[in-house]
């Protein structure tokens, strides 16, 4: 039943954004009956990670630091990291940092998974395509993809879960 809700969740979030795009999206008994029939690739268990690319860094930095309250874990010309209470991280990148020109699409939502491994192999069977190898730190894993939208997404796994 989680999965299917997961799956049902990532379909609903797909369609609001492709209908946001300006593209046609299926209606929502169309979208029922497709989550109902179709076993999820991947169990998502929350989303973790949010990463924003863009060209107004000191005014976006400025909102999340002066606006919403948010402190730095991480900071320098290009990059600002945000830790929140609840273990979920917002990183923001200026236009000049170079490891993510992958991020042209607006902001890039990061899915937990169990195993980013097994979850990339398993979505790559059914036709998504990932960018680039999984990275990794101390503490977590990861792996870019595009979804079927055109936009960018990850898949997060902590390390130790």
């Amino acid at each position: 039943m989680k999965n299917l809700m997961a799956l049902t969740i990532i379909v609903a979030a797909v369609a609001v954004t492709t209908a946001s795009a300006g593209t046609s999206t299926p209606n929502d008994n169309q979208l029922t009956s497709h989550a109902a029939s179709t076993v999820p690739a991947v169990a998502v268990k929350g989303l973790v990670w949010l990463g924003i690319r863009t060209s107004k860094f000191s005014d976006t930095v400025r909102f999340y630091e002066k606006t919403l309250g948010l402190k730095p874990s991480v900071s320098d010309a290009d990059f600002r990291a945000y830790d929140l209470p609840n273990g979920d991280r917002i990183e923001v990148f200026s236009e000049r940092e170079a490891e993510h020109l992958h991020f042209t699409t607006g902001p890039v939502a990061g899915f937990l998974v169990e195993n980013v491994a097994q979850a990339r192999a398993a979505m790559e069977k059914h036709g998504i395509h990932f960018i680039g190898r999984i990275h990794g730190s101390p503490t977590d894993e990861w792996s870019h993809f595009k979804g079927p939208d055109g936009n960018v997404y990850e898949i997060t796994a902590h390390r130790g879960e």
